[in-house]
């Protein structure tokens, strides 16, 4: 991913069930940018900095909101994942082959252009960096040279997600790899395990899905419990959702995260504009000052997919009734 996670293969992700676009937060709704489309034909949804792309079942990729530099226009052509950086997005072919667009490609420069003879089986946008699953498990990465090239752990890995400036990555046994830029420290921190309020497993268990946020990572247990870790996790510790459910998929935003329950419903947390000055202060969770909660309408809803994307206040969730 991506700016969230799935526990789902590529193939699964290519077929998976279609719905309507709901979104709700900073810039949706009204004249807001982010307004989703209309359609019930939408299989996946990736979120950048005031900018969207969703993937329909046909493999056809759109996007909306901001498009100063050309991310809100992907390419024709047919598609089994996307994923969104800060100002470029990404998408992958069934062949293996890596497309990019936006800031750093074409006239907007050439640095964030997908190598040549790339082949991927999976794909993640950073903030203003890129990363990919190569056929033979390991991770190439291009961008920011703190964050690529001898910096990404060696190893065969099965998932991938990108925050602003650090990466996270599992293994098919369930252990997991995370690397960051020297000057982003808020995601170098030992990971503090949390479940349910007064739940914590030691030692840390398997993974089974992974999603990352502007400097927050996030995990899922084998047994469905969700880890997170990094600048601003305690922060949302200060609005904790959990309970004793089980989740089956995460999605980091910018200093908050949204998580989907195995019936589909979805909670969300993150710093509130009620939330005191974090202790000790945290630029991260500064950031997130004044994000919307669920609408009430929402809570019941069963989703298919969620995303929110490490560099945006808005929520996305694909829903297979349509309002």
């Amino acid at each position: 991913m991506v700016a969230f996670a799935a526990i789902v293969g590529l193939g699964e992700r290519a077929r998976a069930q279609a719905g309507c676009i709901v979104g709700w937060g900073q810039g949706v709704g009204g004249n807001g940018n982010l307004t989703p489309p209309t359609g019930s034909d939408w299989v996946e949804v990736a979120a950048g900095y005031q900018f969207c792309i969703g993937r329909l079942s046909d493999g056809s990729v759109k996007g909306w909101g901001r498009n100063d530099v050309g991310q809100a226009t992907p390419p024709t052509g047919t598609f089994v994942s996307v994923s969104a950086g800060y100002n470029h997005a990404m998408a992958l072919k069934a062949n293996g082959d890596v497309v990019v667009w936006g800031a750093g490609t074409g006239n907007h420069g050439s640095s964030l252009e997908a190598p040549p003879g790339l082949k991927a089986t999976a794909i993640a946008a950073g903030e203003n960096w890129c990363m990919a699953i190569q056929t033979d498990g390991t991770i190439f990465g291009w961008g920011v040279p703190a964050l690529v090239g001898a910096n990404i752990p060696e190893g065969e890995f099965v998932e991938i997600a990108a925050g602003a400036h650090f990466g996270i990555a599992r293994r098919a046994d369930g252990t997991i790899a995370v690397w960051a830029a020297p000057h982003f420290e808020c995601s170098r921190t030992v990971p503090v395990v949390r479940t349910s309020p007064d739940v914590v497993p030691s030692p840390l268990p398997p993974i089974v899905a992974i999603a990352a946020g502007h400097c927050t990572a996030y995990a899922l247990t084998d047994y469905g419990y969700v880890i997170g870790w990094g600048g601003s996790f305690l922060c949302s510790q200060q609005s904790n959702p959990f309970d004793d459910s089980m989740y089956s998929e995460i999605a980091g935003g910018y200093g908050s995260a949204m998580a989907r329950r195995v019936n589909g419903s979805i909670v969300a947390w993150g710093a509130q504009d009620e939330v005191p000055p974090c202790d000790p202060p945290d630029f991260c969770c500064e950031w997130v000052r004044g994000q919307t909660p669920i609408p009430p309408a929402l809570l019941q809803i069963t989703a298919l997919r969620i995303a929110k994307g490490h560099s945006n206040l808005a929520h996305f969730v694909i829903v297979p009734d349509c309002p």
